[in-house]
């Protein structure tokens, strides 16, 4: 029956098409959804774990070094060595990476004030020292009383960090920012995974959902395709490709034959052509009920 399996061939191409776009669909909009809650409950947990510093250190801090602490010279000052160790100590506690103050200089260039490493750090920034030009515009930010918050984890090339920058201020006035760096190594490599992992779990299931939607439909369409393929449209008579069938099963003796009735219409041409074809249907039909 090469009609029937081609037939067969197509429905099943369509319908892999059909589940594979619903699928596909769906888990577009369940990864985007639960991703996008998930992460932005992440930003919203660093940003409320930076706040909280924040909060402390703006309330502890002694903000005359940002009048004071100018240059390295200032760095042996009582005020400077109290700030500092505060700071040192806040970020041992809190698991922060880098912890600093900044202010802009009278020359109008951002300098670092205190830095919360240890002196013999690697990273460690003495007072005065120009801040690097890829921070400028947060700082800026943050010195113009804004909180400037990452919308995602940065990469440094040396590690996932997550930034802000917090405006200090004393009697109202904005005299300076502080830096708040977290590693976020532990979020962007969960969440990596999640990228990565969920579509190949969706392609997964998508693709067992084809076959087993093509099963299925097999199972409950075959018995009405195979109705359809030997049975004549207009008379729902057995057609010709049932009648080869049962010709088939005759000749190897898996059926026996009790016999052939054949029926011919005379004038069933005159009938169409004085009538119309709608007319040699339904004389065909009346034959057919007969």
């Amino acid at each position: 029956m090469p009609q029937f399996g081609s037939h067969r061939s197509r429905v099943d191409f369509q319908v892999s098409i059909i589940v594979a776009a619903l699928v596909t669909l769906s888990f577009i909009c369940v990864f985007s959804f639960t991703y996008s809650v998930t992460y932005n409950n992440m930003i919203d947990t660093l940003k409320a774990r930076t706040d909280s510093i924040y909060s402390f250190i703006e309330g502890k801090i002694d903000k005359s070094t940002f009048k004071s602490i100018n240059s390295a010279g200032d760095a042996s000052s009582d005020q400077y060595l109290e700030t500092k160790q505060q700071l040192e100590t806040v970020r041992e506690s809190t698991g922060v990476r880098y912890l600093y103050t900044a202010k802009q200089a009278d020359d109008d260039s951002l300098i670092y004030v205190v830095d919360g490493l240890p002196s013999d750090s690697d990273d460690f920034r003495h007072p005065g020292d120009e801040i690097e030009g890829e921070i400028v515009s947060e700082l800026e930010r943050a010195l113009a009383d804004e909180r400037v918050y990452p919308t995602d984890i940065k990469d440094t090339g040396w590690g996932y960090v997550f930034v802000s920058y917090y405006p200090i201020h004393e009697n109202g006035q904005v005299i300076g920012a502080i830096g708040i760096e977290f590693d976020a190594d532990a979020q962007y490599r969960a969440f990596q995974m999640v990228r990565i992992g969920t579509p190949l779990i969706g392609i997964v299931f998508g693709l067992a959902a084809i076959v087993i939607a093509r099963f299925l439909f097999r199972r409950i369409s075959n018995p009405a395709f195979k109705d359809l393929a030997n049975t004549d449209y207009l008379t729902s008579f057995k057609n010709r490709n049932a009648f080869d069938l049962d010709l088939s099963n005759w000749e190897d003796g898996a059926e026996a034959l009790q016999g052939v009735f054949v029926v011919d219409l005379d004038r069933l041409k005159n009938v169409n052509d004085d009538y119309g074809h709608s007319f040699g249907d339904e004389y065909i039909c009346a034959a057919a009920d007969a």
